[in-house]
């Protein structure tokens, strides 16, 4: 499978910054931090992500914090969320909503404050900028096997992988949860991806992949 980069400049936020969003979403709690970022929607894998979560037992929620940072636009949605993070809640996951624009440099800040990115995007067969910046940061990834996010996360072994239902989603939730040894993956792969998307590159690159794809050559 063939791709043009996804350039991402790393932004570097203020340590008031980084402190602030720290807090709020770690507030002094050991749990795992799950993130799900970005404009919050059914295309996102919102309701899909809370549904997952919704099918484990409390002994493992009890270990979880879903962090949701990023506009949920639609008031269908906005009630959804409401409605099942009271159940979570209930059932001892910690669920922290940041219900508004987050620009790139604070954004940067909740992925270095997170444990696991979720890229649960349904049927997209496109990039994710959320996953070059999880793969900058060290973070580990849950992704659909879906088109090029499935892809790079198995190629460069970026974390883990689902195949489409809400109950594969559950299940790698839980094994990050219960298996510490889960949180390791190929540093050396991410390292390489992160070459691939490098800002500086994107040029050169997509100038190449134009000329390739149309059989073409520089003289």
């Amino acid at each position: 499978m063939r791709h043009c980069p996804d350039p991402i400049l790393k932004f570097e936020a203020s340590n008031a910054l980084n402190s602030k969003v720290f807090v709020k979403v770690r507030e002094g709690a050991q749990r795992k931090v799950f993130l799900l970022s970005g404009v919050l929607g059914e295309r996102k894998g919102l309701t899909f992500t809370l549904d997952a979560l919704l099918s484990l037992p409390e002994s493992v929620l009890t270990s979880v914090t879903l962090a949701l940072a990023g506009p949920i636009v639609k008031n269908k949605d906005l009630d959804f969320v409401n409605q099942k993070s009271i159940k979570l809640q209930e059932m001892g996951c910690r669920v922290v909503i940041e219900n508004r624009f987050i620009d790139e440099r604070e954004m940067s800040c909740w992925i270095d404050a997170s444990d696991v990115v979720l890229i649960p995007y349904q049927n997209h067969i496109g990039m994710s900028a959320i996953l070059v910046r999880a793969t900058l940061a060290g973070k580990q990834i849950i992704g659909t096997d879906f088109g090029l996010i499935g892809e790079l996360i198995k190629k460069y072994k970026l974390g883990s992988t689902y195949n489409g239902s809400f109950s594969q989603l559950a299940r790698e939730i839980r094994i990050i949860i219960q298996s510490p040894e889960s949180d390791a993956h190929g540093s050396v792969a991410s390292s390489s991806c992160n070459k691939l998307n490098a800002f500086k590159n994107y040029s050169s690159r997509c100038f190449y992949k134009t000329l390739t794809c149309n059989n073409l050559s520089v003289r």
